[in-house]
């Protein structure tokens, strides 16, 4: 048996995991600087969406509402993303935000989760 390797299937395998750990890293960071420097607030799920692209994934909608007074209802872009629902509608959250841009927020926990 034959396990030669094709030259350009170990560059595209090495870029693969390059890309892989600049995205953790990228990740990682954003998260670890909302959880030292965000605001906490509780927030609901509103419910979930169903987000087609290159995977169909279901996201969870939340509202909170800021230390201002201003109400956020926005769907969760960041995170992971699952074929089903990982919160469900109704689950009250915890929420860690930028204070500079409410918009960019992380789901810390939840009463009710599905995954």
């Amino acid at each position: 048996m034959d396990l030669s390797f094709d030259g350009h299937l170990i560059v595209v395998l090495v870029m693969f995991g390059v890309a892989l750990t600049v995205w953790y890293i990228t990740a990682k960071r954003r998260r670890d600087r909302l959880q030292m420097h965000g605001v906490r607030v509780p927030g609901v799920v509103v419910r979930n969406e169903l987000c087609w692209g290159e995977t169909t994934v279901m996201r969870p909608v939340v509202r909170f509402t800021t230390q201002s007074g201003q109400t956020i209802e926005t769907l969760d872009k960041n995170g992971t993303a699952f074929a089903v629902p990982r919160y469900a509608a109704g689950a009250t959250v915890t929420i860690v935000y930028n204070k500079h841009n409410p918009y960019e927020f992380d789901i810390l926990n939840a009463s009710r989760q599905f995954i």
